[in-house]
């Protein structure tokens, strides 16, 4: 019979447990040194894949695999990858073209997925006779990230240096808002910090242009004040929010009052490149 009460058949009993062997003895580590307190060295069981006794998701190391460049990717790698490249061209970079990808390719005796390279005059352009050879792939990515970067920030530069070079126009008539550079000039005739004052006004106006304002006002939790949205222009079109207090103008609608306090700290954490090019 079954269930609760039925009076469940005996359970087999469990065999008698051997003791251990003379050679068991002699290479046991002590009392205590094993797994549970047992004697002698237990081996360490491995975890089953996915099932019981696997490692939580967070303590896994998961490696994604490195994609397969295709044949005519162009990326830039340093000179220093070339045997015998002068010092001069060691940190220079040179334009290379993947001709194709190999699994096993032997490094030395050392089977390992390599991608085979031309040199080449310039990028598009035609090839360099014997000038290329096979890298491997781990080092392939690791010249492409730096060309991608690279490549991106090139980007950047190019939209910054115009939006830098242009006259934007104020959001409001006043001038766009209190940006905390002060009013007139020192009465004493301090030169030093006039021209402090000039060039923090110079650099605050440079940073504004990096930045449009949506025309979206938001008012802030306390009530105290609102918060502007700007869109960034370097590419990314981010939202940032500057503080200002409250000012309404004749027609209804919030006067823009926002500070450039915290547009540069944000510049510093997402573009602090073209950010120290603007303060020097």
């Amino acid at each position: 019979m079954s269930g609760r009460g039925g009076g469940a058949p005996p359970r087999p009993a469990r065999p008698t447990a051997v003791p251990p062997s003379a050679e068991e003895v002699a290479n046991a580590s002590g009392p205590g040194r094993g797994r549970g307190g047992r004697r002698g060295r237990q081996p360490a069981r491995q975890p089953a894949r996915g099932g019981r006794g696997a490692l939580p998701t967070g303590q896994r190391t998961l490696c994604q695999p490195l994609a397969i460049p295709r044949p005519g990717t162009e990326i830039g790698i340093p000179g220093k990858w070339w045997n015998r490249c002068p010092v001069s061209d060691r940190n220079k970079t040179f334009p290379i073209s993947v001709v194709r990808y190999d699994a096993n390719h032997s490094f030395g005796g050392r089977a390992a997925a390599g991608v085979q390279i031309d040199l080449l005059r310039a990028f598009g352009g035609q090839v360099v006779a014997s000038g290329g050879g096979w890298v491997a792939l781990k080092a392939f990515h690791e010249y492409k990230s730096a060309h991608d970067d690279a490549k991106k920030q090139a980007e950047v530069d190019a939209v910054a240096a115009q939006l830098a070079g242009q006259a934007r126009p104020d959001e409001d008539d006043d001038g766009g808002g209190a940006s905390g550079e002060g009013g007139g000039g020192s009465s004493g005739g301090d030169a030093g910090q006039q021209d402090e004052l000039d060039a923090n006004a110079k650099y605050k106006s440079v940073v504004r242009k990096f930045f449009e304002f949506t025309g979206v006002v938001e008012d802030t939790s306390g009530g105290k004040g609102l918060k502007f949205h700007y869109r960034c222009l370097l590419g990314c079109g981010r939202i940032v929010t500057q503080w200002g207090p409250k000012q309404a103008k004749a027609d209804g609608t919030w006067k823009n009052t926002a500070a450039t306090s915290r547009l540069p700290k944000w510049l510093q954490n997402n573009y602090p490149t073209w950010l120290a090019r603007v303060r020097m």
